[in-house]
Parts: C-alpha cells; structure tokens; sequence
C-alpha cells in the first residue's frame, strides 16, 4: 500500500510538474519580450549616461532574451561606433537591416559609422538608402551633406542642407560654416 500511495503521489507531482512547466513555457515569448524590452531601455539609459561598456552588455542581454530585436542591434552598433569599434558597430547595423530591411534609422547609422571611418562613398550610400525608405528623413540628408562635404562635392552637400532645413531640421552649424568657407557660397 505504501509503494502505490508513494507511486501515486509521484505520478501527480509528475503531472502538476509539467503542467507548471507547460504554462512556462506558454509565458515564456512574453515573458521574454518583456524582458529583453527591459534590457533595451537599460542599454539605452546607460548610454545616455556615455556608459557604453553596461550599455553594449545590456543590448546583448536584450539580443539574447530576443534575437530578432532590431532597435538592439542598432542601440548596441551605436555604442560601438562610439567606442571606435566600427566593424562590430557595421556587423550590428547588418544584422539590423537583415532583421528589418525598412529601418531607415540603421541605414543612417550605419552610413554614420563609414563616414568615421572615412568610407564616404559607403556611408552617402546608405543616406541615400534612409532617405529613399524616409523622405522626411533631416538627420540623415544633414549627415549626407557632412559626407559630401568631405568629397569636396560642395553643390550637393549644400542641396542637403536645404533638404535638411526644409523638412524642419537646423543643418549642424560647423558644417554650414565650413562650407560658406570652402565654396564661397553664402546661404
């Protein structure tokens, strides 16, 4: 009687046991989101405070929990270019394009992270591809006209400039005025 009643109670215990680990299971996709949405706004906090190295750690955690978490690809990218790690920031900003071939704003950082490495024609590539995806895109025809700037192709860097302004953005000042200077132009 003892070993039935001790078979019986392991049987039921086996049974509550994967009940619970079934309804784990079922929780687990949002339980993960939440999760790795938690981690996302820490890296973004750390980096908010230039703690690229918590910020980078908590992207990574996010990208653990979710793999397929775009915006954590391109925070963590960021915090790498930042660093001067440019080829983990680019192969962050692919994933992120992979992920999510629209995200203008991994186009624009990633043609960010060439302009600092000094690869205009890459980096005027990929404005052209955020403008394309966001016409209203100012960040990015700023950071086009600085790269055109750097090609010496004042005309368009200073087409940029009016883009940016006319969708509502002030052109980054240093830029405008080295380029009054370079081209002689006064706008």
């Amino acid at each position: 009687m003892r070993f039935t009643r001790r078979v019986a109670i392991a049987v039921g215990l086996t049974a509550v046991l994967l009940i619970a680990v079934a309804a784990y299971l079922a929780l687990k996709p949002p339980i993960s989101k939440a999760l790795s949405r938690a981690c996302y706004l820490r890296g973004l906090s750390y980096y908010g405070k230039d703690d690229d190295h918590h910020a980078i750690a908590e992207f990574g955690k996010a990208l653990a929990l979710r793999p397929g978490y775009a915006a954590a690809y391109v925070g963590r990218g960021i915090a790498y270019s930042d660093r001067h790690d440019y080829d983990h920031a680019i192969a962050d900003y692919d994933k992120a394009i992979a992920l999510k071939p629209d995200f203008a704003e991994a186009y624009n950082d990633r043609g960010l992270t060439y302009s600092d490495k000094g690869d205009h024609d890459r980096a005027i590539a990929d404005y052209d591809e955020a403008v394309a995806l966001n016409p209203g895109y100012a960040h990015a025809y700023n950071n086009r006209a600085t790269a055109w700037y750097s090609k010496k192709d004042y005309a368009k860097a200073w087409a940029d400039v009016k883009r940016c302004r006319e969708h509502g953005e002030t052109p980054n000042p240093a830029l405008v005025q080295k380029l009054r200077k370079a081209s002689g132009r006064n706008e």
